[in-house]
């Protein structure tokens, strides 16, 4: 689903309806009176200038001071893994569409007024895509699942044995609204180089396969709809070695 995200450096409060990050580098117990200022980039650095001056109070207490807002597209996608967890993880994928560098720092980020959680927001340049993580969402339920487990001989003239395993994963959306998945199954790795982990299959067969073997499925699911893969792998083994997988 698409919306907008709101980058701003330094403190911000206003509250918006979609997704919003708040850069800053320190904490505040209330934000000073919102100013625009005058942003200059010499490459190398930027200059934020304040129109006008600030009074600040003697206290103890740090102040922040709005320097910038800036609204960007946003499309939401949920990230799930769930061989390893069953949370879903609301992202939103950005492009910084200001024409400035967006500054590394600490970033909280809102879902409207509500507060999701703090992270540290990396440089993002100019014209440059990024995801950002806006937490769990617990209105999405992930369920993962061993279906089958044959075990046998890899063949007559061999000392090896044969694993062959089907999982399923399920996603399910408990929201109101019809979300994008984007369900993630690493490829298993072996300690041991004389267990071969094969994929045999996926069903449906994943959206997207990366260099680190890394299989991607991208789907949308309605309100109320279960989305299931299953995944099959083959597992070849000295007949010596107690295996788990």
């Amino acid at each position: 689903s698409a919306g907008s995200i709101s980058s701003r450096t330094m403190s911000n409060m206003m509250p918006a309806p979609a997704p919003v990050v708040e850069a800053d580098t320190f904490e505040t117990e209330a934000p000073m009176p919102s100013q625009v200022a005058a942003i200059s980039d010499h490459g190398i650095a930027l200059d934020f200038g304040l129109p006008g001056t600030q009074t600040l109070p003697s206290s103890s207490v740090a102040r922040q001071v709005t320097l910038a807002t800036r609204t960007l597209n946003a499309e939401t996608t949920y990230k799930v893994i769930p061989r390893q967890s069953t949370l879903a993880f609301l992202e939103v994928n950005i492009t910084n569409s200001t024409g400035l560098p967006l500054l590394p720092g600490k970033m909280r980020t809102y879902m409207g007024e509500s507060f999701t959680g703090v992270q540290n927001l990396e440089l993002i340049r100019p014209s440059q895509e990024t995801r950002l993580n806006f937490g769990v969402d617990r209105n999405l339920q992930v369920k993962w699942t061993e279906l089958e487990r044959k075990i046998g001989k890899a063949g007559v003239l061999t000392d090896k044995n044969e694993m062959w395993v089907t999982y399923q994963a399920e996603v399910t959306n408990y929201k109101k609204e019809a979300v994008n998945i984007r369900l993630l199954e690493p490829h298993p790795v072996s300690q041991n180089n004389n267990v071969k982990i094969e994929w045999v299959k996926g069903d449906p067969e994943a959206s997207e396969l990366t260099d680190e073997k890394l299989r991607i499925w991208n789907f949308q699911a309605k309100p109320w709809e279960k989305k299931t893969v299953r995944m099959s792998y083959r597992i070849t083994y000295p007949q010596e070695l107690q295996l788990s997988f």
